[in-house]
């Protein structure tokens, strides 16, 4: 390295590179493009191997706009799902994710494209459920979808970024 220092990420006064993972991983929350279903229950693909009741499960499928999905299932929290049980769409699988991100209940989240997929009418729902649960917390959200901009406190245009060919037309 030649010793030039660009910044960092502080989580309060403590430089996030020096905290320890476990801590990082208690005050930092990911919801990916695709989150990920796993062979099992409804309850274990919400909870991923953290405890908390049933109705903070309910509050959290409320909150991603999974009320309804769940009210149609024939064994609620404990309905099977993935290959060998209930298959769920992208859209419920994008708001499963954001289901277990609420459950999380991390200082930091980071979430990735969070309505990509959905109709305009859920897209709107969730941007709500996100404005809720953004008090208190940083939220550092990455979208194409112009509506997300409603909950942001700053922007950051990535493209200003880019590096441009001399040959490129504007943007």
């Amino acid at each position: 390295s030649d010793g030039i220092f660009l910044g960092g990420i502080y989580l309060g006064e403590q430089l996030l590179s020096t905290m320890h993972p476990a801590s990082q991983q208690k005050l930092i929350g990911y919801l990916p493009q695709e989150p990920h279903l796993y062979q099992g229950t409804l309850q274990e693909n919400l909870l991923l191997f953290q405890a908390a009741p049933p109705e903070r499960c309910m509050q959290a499928l409320r909150l991603a706009q999974l009320e309804d999905f769940y009210h149609q299932l024939p064994e609620g929290l404990s309905t099977r799902c993935g290959d060998s049980g209930q298959k769920l769409s992208q859209g419920q699988l994008k708001r499963l994710g954001l289901a277990r991100l609420i459950l999380q209940n991390n200082s930091v989240m980071l979430l990735d494209e969070p309505t990509a997929g959905l109709d305009e009418h859920t897209e709107t729902r969730i941007i709500h459920a996100l404005d809720v649960i953004a008090k208190g917390r940083t939220m550092i959200i990455s979208s194409h979808h112009p509506a997300m901009l409603q909950l942001a406190d700053n922007i950051i245009d990535l493209q200003a970024y880019l590096p441009r060919e001399e040959n490129d037309a504007p943007c």
